[in-house]
């Protein structure tokens, strides 16, 4: 057996250069290693960025299609806006369903009810009513026609109709909101 005298080649020079050369080889190791985590994480920043810059132009490109699509709405806006009347003219109201009761021939109570909603940039302002009529059937299916061609809009939130028995007469209650603006 052949006897390999180690202390030959692993001098203490040698064994000094080893050393070096291992260290050396962990520091770089350890370089690119943290070299790579940074790469790592602004490449992620990079992409959270771009997802953050295509989202503003998303949200942009929408804004500028609703800007157009208001321009295109103004006018039906405007229209649709001035069938409505003013809220001074809701003084008239009560007249006018009075008017339409004798023309069809009912008795009629109304009344003003709550606070009233004054208009918004999106919303029509309104004021709730309530509204008692007593006559035929047919008459208040006639007085219900006439209001509901009427100049003013309304919206009726609850409809009641009772047949009187002492009379035979039916009496309907309606409440409901008219619609004005400023």
């Amino acid at each position: 057996m052949v006897k390999i005298d180690a202390g030959k080649y692993f001098t203490p020079k040698a064994i000094v250069n080893l050393s070096i050369l291992l260290g050396f080889l962990v520091f770089i190791t350890m370089v690119l290693s943290f070299l790579g985590k940074e790469i790592k994480d602004k490449a992620d920043q990079i992409q959270d960025q771009r997802a953050e810059i295509e989202s503003h132009i998303s949200a942009l490109s929408r804004l500028a299609e609703l800007g157009a699509a208001a321009k295109e709405a103004e006018p039906a806006f405007n229209e649709l806006n001035s069938l409505l009347p003013k809220r001074d003219e809701l003084v008239a109201f009560p007249r006018y369903i009075d008017t339409l009761a004798t023309a069809s021939g009912v008795d009629e109570r109304f009344d003003f009810r709550g606070d009233e909603m004054s208009p918004t940039e999106t919303e029509a302002g309104h004021s709730a009513f309530s509204l008692s009529i007593t006559g035929s059937y047919a008459n208040i299916l006639v007085f219900l026609e006439e209001l509901e061609k009427g100049r003013f809009i309304i919206r009726v939130d609850n409809f009641d109709v009772v047949l009187q028995r002492d009379n035979s007469l039916f009496k309907a209650d309606i409440q409901g909101l008219v619609f004005f603006r400023d």
